[in-house]
């Protein structure tokens, strides 16, 4: 029993603390609803009704109001105007392009040290991120173009071969979609595919889920608000699968490439790497750091597993439901393929 007391104690002197540093603001605030102390907005706000209570705000308060949830304030606009003049007129974009930091992004991330999660949007950082990572796109998007379309497309033939395997019979389409998917990524990063064979097949699922789980609004405000929650059970075995399936893909993707000689398939790590050998050669400042290159490719895993798969899914789930869609999407597929057909020559055609 005092063990708890001890920490009920800890953890509100620890809010206190927390709540002190918020609370030192100049200038007039938005307004606000009313909330309750500690907890602000958030006992009103949950995932699933999170767009009707900004809309209901919105009507009420205007074009900018702010609430609060447990330790963070957010600011909400809500014209285009409005936003317009905060993210992209002066003054204002220097101060408003800056970006939350999140329990995922700060303990997976290095501290959020990837492009898309990089604090200050107008640092020298994140613009030299930003131009390194369009470089090295277009790159692999021109010079091996024609060698990565062919692989993509030796994907999709095999995908399409397994799923006609099946015939008839069920099968399940989740499971051969994320096979296919550890592929592409895998292409996109170092130009290769994993075979079936290969120990590290599902190399990079341990760590999609964890990211699904960790980014989710309910979980990262409580582990933002109170990290070291990732201790205890329940999270802590989720964040060790996640922890576990990050080094797996650091180790596949980013130390044995860095350690790879001259020659061979090349991806966007080979070209992230080899920016960073190039800054360190011609005594420039390193903006490819070990720690941001490792952080753009976890992040190119998640954000390119999760998004596709979940839009693949979904476009399934709804057509399988709703049957007189396909006849539409067969139509509109029909439509489209013989325009591009009579339009179109070249290697494009059949991509």
């Amino acid at each position: 029993m005092f063990l708890i007391y001890c920490f009920l104690v800890l953890l509100a002197i620890f809010i206190l603390l927390k709540l002190k540093g918020k609370q030192k603001r100049n200038g007039k605030k938005p307004p606000s609803p009313k909330g309750v102390p500690v907890f602000g907005n958030a006992l009103e706000i949950n995932e699933k009704n999170t767009l009707d209570m900004l809309f209901k705000y919105a009507e009420e308060y205007g074009d900018i109001f702010e609430i609060k949830l447990l330790h963070e304030t957010l600011v909400c606009l809500n014209s285009e105007g409005m936003i317009r003049k905060a993210l992209a007129g002066e003054p204002y974009k220097r101060y408003m392009n800056d970006k939350a930091k999140s329990f995922y992004s700060e303990t997976m991330l290095y501290g959020s040290q990837s492009v898309f999660t990089y604090g200050d949007a107008h640092s020298k950082v994140y613009n030299g991120m930003r131009k390194g990572i369009i470089k090295a796109l277009h790159v692999y998007g021109q010079e091996g173009f024609n060698e990565f379309e062919k692989k993509i497309q030796q994907e999709l033939d095999r995908l399409s071969r397994k799923i006609a395997s099946f015939g008839d019979h069920d099968f399940d389409v989740v499971a051969l979609f994320k096979r296919s998917l550890t592929n592409v990524v895998s292409l996109v990063l170092n130009g290769e595919i994993i075979e079936d064979d290969d120990d590290v097949v599902n190399i990079f699922w341990d760590y999609v889920e964890g990211v699904n789980y960790f980014v989710s609004a309910s979980v990262n405000n409580i582990l933002t608000f109170l990290p070291f929650l990732r201790y205890a059970p329940g999270f802590k075995s989720k964040f060790n699968h996640m922890y576990n399936g990050k080094e797996r893909i650091i180790e596949r993707f980013f130390r044995k490439r860095k350690n790879k000689v001259d020659g061979g398939p090349k991806g966007l790590a080979d070209f992230l790497i080899e920016e960073q050998r190039q800054s360190i050669e011609q005594g420039k400042e390193v903006i490819f750091t070990d720690e941001r290159i490792i952080s753009n490719i976890l992040e190119t895993v998640a954000a390119g597993i999760l998004t596709t798969l979940s839009v693949l899914t979904s476009t399934l789930l709804c057509l399988i439901n709703y049957p007189e869609y396909q006849d539409k999407v067969f139509r509109e597929l029909d439509r489209t393929i013989d325009y591009w057909q009579r339009t179109s020559t070249g290697p494009h055609r059949q991509a």
